[in-house]
Parts: C-alpha cells; sequence; structure tokens
C-alpha cells in the first residue's frame, strides 16, 4: 500500500496525512505529552504521566486542538476540587 492510500485503499488527501503527522500521544488526565513507559511486555503497555502522576495503559492521540481541551478540563476540575479542600 503506498503511503497516498489510506486503510481502506482510497486516497488520502494531504490535510488528512498532516493532521495525523501532528498526532502526539498525550495523557487522558492533563493533556501532559511527559510519558514514560511503566512496565510493558506480554499484558501491553502501562504509561506514567509526570505531570499528574497518571499510571494507566490508555493515552491520548491528540492533535493541539483536542490537548489544549484536555488541558482546559484539568485545570477546570482541578480548580474545583481546590475550593473545598482544606
Amino acid at each position: 500500500m503506498s503511503e497516498d492510500e489510506g486503510e481502506m485503499g482510497g486516497k488520502v488527501d494531504t490535510e488528512t496525512r498532516e493532521k495525523r503527522e501532528r498526532m502526539v500521544e498525550v495523557c487522558p488526565v492533563c493533556g501532559s505529552s511527559e510519558l514514560y513507559y511503566e512496565t510493558g511486555g506480554a499484558i501491553g503497555k502501562v504509561y506514567h504521566c509526570k505531570d499528574c502522576g497518571y499510571i494507566g495503559a490508555l493515552v491520548v492521540e491528540a492533535d493541539e486542538e483536542m490537548v489544549e481541551a484536555i488541558k482546559e478540563g484539568y485545570g477546570r476540575e482541578k480548580k474545583g476540587r481546590g475550593k473545598g479542600d482544606a
């Protein structure tokens, strides 16, 4: 399959290809790309986020817009939790 063909064998336009190239793996909790493998092997990969401490198998492949949305949601949630905590 050539690089201009999609999974279904159809042509992939330049915009789609460029968007795919801009995707990064980020933490599903805080949107950080500061992830490392905690473990891996037969059971699959387990990631650890350096920023929020998340540990899990799920990471999000996101473009800049989605990363910002995750970070915004995390910031709101973090602020909301801080109000009642003392």
